[in-house]
């Protein structure tokens, strides 16, 4: 994939027809495939089909391929004020870059000159790795230059130690890992961060002479608020929009609302139709009888490459004032948002994504040098903007805690492992921290972000001297559902 550049400046105008793509890989989901009554249904019962057909009501064409648990994988159409019509694919590899690229292909060639609008439905994980699963063998997990290892496996992590003394595999301070780790989620596995890049990497160079970038992309899951991933599509696409903690499943029921106040209004711009996106979404849960907190996120993709560049400059000041600063960095990374790594619904450190505009303020308020708040300032204006909305409740999915998402600071959360300092890594974390493609025999792409920013540096230098205690056993969240939904689409 080419080095990321800049997409273009100006916001985009949709005054041409609009088609509403969305993939929805919920095969290996019972909950979302049965939304929500849980029982057994067909596709075209699914609310999701039906809020597509409320959305082509509106003059908009729609294309969605979704995959259900004991379920084909469909293929769907809608023309705009026309009639559904459903395509089996038989069974879809949803997980794999080519399925996304290929549906997008679809519904170019189904409305061509028409403004593309992405929406990923299903999970979300924030940043997600690039597994060639087919490396993940015994050979490759168990051998480290001839020295042979053993895999020590509990209910709470993953350790590798030389089977020889013991000893843990990874050096102090120095979380990586050569050859990956043995276990994968089980369910819910979503396209890698590297993939979705690809996916529309390829399908923007195929359009040729055509309008090459997607109007807007919709991230309608969970934590893909992600820099990780914004910065991996921001060549693509003019908007994004999506939520950096949580975001409760609805099954579409915001588009209809959404894409007729955005057609109503007085712009008619890519701008518009995010915030129109992000603001309705909000309306929705904020329709339900019980709490469904959430913070909601847009962005115009040019501005990455300027956000990246603070993010650089700030950590070389971090980097600057380690190791003599380290426990006032650990301890302003505690105070700033987290978003829930653990799935226990408490937002806080051990947690380990973390908002980049509330780190930023704290680090700011930590005074932990001049050069890191003059930093920590740039970083913080270069996100100002970006927050739409957000809530403070007690969410119906854990009355029992807080969730405080009404600063209008947050931005986008950054994956930021071991933030306590205790030896216990994320599972991605191997995969994270190892930044040159293929250098792991299990990951064969690593995002330029990795790549190309301070942050990877940062994370070595926060971290040295730490003893590796083990990995975290790998899981993906389940994705809240809204309670009290609806059964049928509404505007």
């Amino acid at each position: 994939m080419p080095a990321v550049s800049a997409a273009p400046t100006d916001d985009l105008s949709l005054e041409k027809s609009i088609s509403l793509v969305l993939y929805a890989p919920f095969g290996n989901d019972s909950v979302l495939s049965d939304y929500p009554d849980r029982q057994t249904q067909r596709v075209e019962d699914h609310p999701l089909v039906e809020n597509m057909i409320a959305v082509s009501k509106l003059g908009v064409n729609v294309c969605a391929l979704i995959d259900r648990a004991r379920d084909d994988t469909w293929l769907i159409t809608v023309p705009a004020n026309g009639e559904v019509q459903f395509s089996s694919q038989m069974k879809c590899d949803m997980t794999s870059p080519r399925s996304l690229r290929g549906l997008l292909e679809i519904a170019d060639r189904a409305f061509p000159n028409s403004s593309i609008v992405l929406s990923m439905e299903g999970h979300g994980a924030g940043y997600f790795p690039e597994i060639d699963a087919t490396k993940l063998n015994v050979p490759s997990l168990t051998d480290l230059s001839g020295t042979p290892i053993e895999w020590v496996i509990s209910p709470t992590q993953l350790v590798p130690r030389r089977a020889d003394n013991g000893l843990p595999v990874l050096p102090m301070g120095e979380p990586m890992l050569p050859m990956g780790e043995p276990m994968l989620p089980a369910s819910h596995l979503p396209i890698s961060t590297w993939g979705i890049g690809w996916a529309l990497s390829e399908y923007v160079a195929r359009r040729k002479s055509r309008a090459s970038n997607i109007a807007v992309i919709n991230f309608n899951n969970c934590f893909n608020m992600s820099i990780e991933l914004l910065h991996t599509v921001s060549s693509y696409a003019t908007f994004a929009v999506g939520y950096p903690n949580y975001n409760f499943f609805t099954a579409g029921s915001a588009y209809p609302g959404a894409i007729e106040s955005f057609l109503t209004s007085n712009s008619r711009s890519a701008s518009a139709l995010a915030h129109s996106l992000a603001k309705r979404n909000q309306a929705v849960l904020a329709a339900q009888p019980a709490p469904h907190p959430t913070v909601g996120c847009a962005i115009k993709l040019s501005r990455l490459p300027a956000i990246a560049s603070a993010l650089d400059a700030f950590c070389s000041a971090l980097i600057d004032a380690l190791p003599s600063k380290r426990e006032a960095i650990v301890a302003a990374i505690a105070k700033a948002q987290q978003f829930d790594t653990r799935g226990d619904f408490q937002l806080d450190v051990p947690d380990e994504l973390t908002d980049l505009g509330s780190l930023a303020n704290a680090i700011r308020a930590a005074a932990i040098s001049p050069p890191a708040t003059l930093a920590a300032t740039d970083l913080s204006s270069a996100l100002k903007g970006i927050f739409v909305y957000g809530e403070r409740a007690n969410p119906w999915v854990a009355p029992e805690t807080e969730w405080s998402l009404n600063d209008s600071s947050l931005s986008m959360n950054i994956f930021l492992p071991d933030p306590t300092l205790s030896g216990q890594w994320d599972w991605r974390s191997p995969y994270y921290m190892q930044t040159i493609p293929g250098q792991c025999v299990a990951q064969p792409e690593v995002i330029e972000f990795l790549q190309h920013t301070q942050w990877i540096p940062f994370l070595r230098k926060l971290h040295e001297a730490v003893p590796f205690s083990g990995l975290k056993i790998p899981r993906v969240l389940d994705h809240p559902v809204a309670r009290d939904y609806p059964r049928r689409a509404t505007k």
